[in-house]
């Protein structure tokens, strides 16, 4: 009983860590602005997903490594203490974001973005600054007529 009850706990703390890892993912890959349509998007989150679960019942069996590891560690090991012990979610939930994103994405690229002249989202053009305002001497300095 007491073993199920901190397998239980330990999953909750894999889907805590798994939408974390699903949102930085998310950030980090480019946006649909880009020219990347919603299929190859989907299928790739669809990809993360499908892999941070994996990834997720995998941290729960290294937890016993992986835990004192990172409490050991003089530094955390990569942006905080939790990425080390959540590795395996995160490195599967890109491998499945990959697996399944990047065949789509360059069937996609190949035969659609590759052949069609699509605008920048971004105006790259040089617009220059206006120049500064001159400099304004008075003609009369107040402390030379003895005003003070």
């Amino acid at each position: 009983m007491r073993r199920s009850a901190s397998l239980l706990l330990l999953g909750i703390l894999q889907s805590c860590a798994l939408h974390g890892t699903l949102d930085t993912l998310e950030m980090e890959s480019p946006p649909a602005e880009l020219g990347r349509p919603d299929y190859v998007r989907y299928a790739a989150r669809t990809g993360s997903w499908i892999g941070g679960v994996a990834g997720a019942v995998v941290s729960i069996g290294t937890w016993p490594v992986t835990y004192p590891v990172s409490q050991l560690a003089d530094e955390p090991l990569g942006y905080g203490k939790n990425e080390f012990i959540f590795f395996p979610t995160m490195l599967l939930a890109s491998t499945g974001h990959f697996i399944l994103g990047a065949p789509l994405d360059l069937v996609d690229w190949l035969f659609r973005r590759a052949w069609i002249d699509e605008p920048a989202p971004v105006d790259y053009e040089y617009t220059p600054q206006p120049p500064p305002a001159p400099l304004v001497v008075p003609d009369r300095v107040p402390a030379a007529e003895g005003k003070l």
